[in-house]
């Protein structure tokens, strides 16, 4: 089923994402919806991170344009 084969493509992505950050986990055996759950507060913290990071470029280089 096409369906089926993307859902399965979907979450082997988000659990490859997750032990790229936490390679010490084991994601294979966890529920999708806490993959799901767990990917969304990953790419949430990531997002922060960068944002935080790009603000504090300016800061340290004024000269730098945004």
């Amino acid at each position: 089923d096409y369906e089926e084969d993307r859902e399965g493509r979907e979450l082997s992505e988000k659990i490859a994402f997750l032990q790229a950050i936490n390679p010490n986990v084991d994601y294979n055996n966890v529920m999708p919806e806490l993959i799901d759950q767990l990917y969304e507060e990953e790419l949430a913290k990531a997002a922060q991170e960068e944002e935080f990071m790009h603000g504090n470029i300016g800061a340290l280089n004024p000269l730098q344009p945004d």
